[in-house]
């Protein structure tokens, strides 16, 4: 029963890392942005933060993977001004929703929804 079990979370799995790979869009919350997800494992994203006086442009990259419906990222190199994600952070989002136009995740309690560019 618990290989059937693993199985099936393998084949989630195989699914959503298939589907997430491409340009993303998200816009939430005063942050606008692109995240490109590639098949080697690997991301970049380049965000706008808009705040009260000052718009400014974060640039991550960093390594990705799915396990058990949460994306795990893991930033490797990070351009812009702080304040910013450290080098070395890692990220669970869970993978509330996915299809070939939109993705929805949950991050610090947070619902983000993620467009297909």
């Amino acid at each position: 029963m618990m290989s059937l079990l693993l199985t099936g979370c393998n084949h989630h799995d195989a699914e959503l890392r298939q589907k997430i790979t491409g340009t993303w869009t998200v816009n939430s919350n005063g942050i606008n942005g692109t995240i490109s997800v590639a098949s080697d494992g690997s991301f970049i994203s380049k965000f706008s933060v808009i705040g009260t006086k000052i718009t400014s442009e974060l640039i991550y990259q960093g390594t990705w993977r799915v396990k058990d419906g949460v994306l795990i990222t893991t930033i490797t190199n990070v351009d812009g001004l702080e304040p910013h994600e450290p080098v070395g952070k890692i990220r669970n989002m869970k993978i509330l929703h996915m299809d070939e136009h939109e993705m929805a995740y949950l991050v610090n309690g947070e619902t983000i929804t993620a467009r297909r560019k």
